[in-house]
């Protein structure tokens, strides 16, 4: 038999309780409704509110889920959207390029890989979905540091290979380069012979959500073909931005 917490499952009822009520409750109230003590509600409902999630009307002092909970289910939806959109276009990225594409978003001071399209090419770079990797040293981990809110001070730049960038002047210079053309790039920075090139998501906020980027085996990526595939890969990341929303601002 799978064991559950019970303290939580009781906290969900208040939840779920304090949703059919937007005018809000009060804790007898909430307690006769979901069949628990007086204290039992008033402790899971004084957790919510200093998690967050439940705030109090001090005039009435009825209970009220607060924005967080919609912030929360926001990001599962924007996920959901997100590979929806990009899943056809990683395809075709991959198709175009023959090389493995891939999605990956910010998740604290790393970036996560939430979708892969492998290249169907013998000798090939494969990352696993849902590997997290460093920011100084990766392409998409570059774009984040270019665009997102991160600072380069607060990062350990541990070096991976001898090419890895661990001085953050050189690191701030990289990502002035990468700012001003949209294209992050990693040459054997976190893996030797692993070469990669990133471009950012954006939603229609202008926020970058997302990168999209193509992994492939340094022999292959010869200054002959970075070009194309670099169009394709910001083709490929505008693409999907524009799926989400995104526009441009004019020039």
């Amino acid at each position: 038999m799978v064991q559950t917490i019970k303290s939580i499952q009781k906290s969900f009822a208040v939840i779920e309780l304090l949703a059919s009520a937007p005018q809000g409750m009060g804790v007898i109230e909430l307690a006769a409704k979901s069949d628990l003590p007086a204290a039992t509600a008033y402790r899971i409902l004084r957790t919510l509110l200093t998690a967050g999630y439940v705030q109090q009307d001090h005039l009435t002092e009825q209970y009220s889920l607060t924005a967080r909970m919609f912030e929360v289910g926001s990001r599962i939806f924007r996920d959901m959207d997100l590979r929806s959109c990009a899943v056809p276009v990683l395809k075709e990225l991959t198709k175009r390029t023959e090389e493995t594409s891939s999605l990956c978003v910010l998740d604290g001071q790393e970036a996560l890989c939430m979708e892969v399209i492998e290249s169907q090419k013998r000798h090939r770079v494969c990352p696993h979905l849902g590997e997290r990797v460093p920011l100084h040293c990766t392409a998409a981990g570059k774009i984040f540091l270019a665009f997102g809110t991160i600072k380069v001070k607060d990062l350990k730049l541990k070096s991976y290979t001898p090419n890895t960038i661990t001085q953050r002047r050189v690191l701030q210079e990289d990502l002035k380069k990468v700012r001003e053309t949209g294209i992050a790039t990693d040459v054997e920075e976190l893996e030797i012979n692993v070469c990669c090139i990133a471009a950012p998501v954006r939603d229609r906020k202008g926020d970058t959500v997302a990168t999209v980027s193509v992994s492939s085996p340094k022999a292959r990526l010869t200054k002959e073909r970075i070009k194309g595939v670099t169009m394709e890969v910001v083709a490929a990341a505008d693409n999907i931005s524009t799926a989400l929303g995104f526009i441009p601002k004019s020039p």
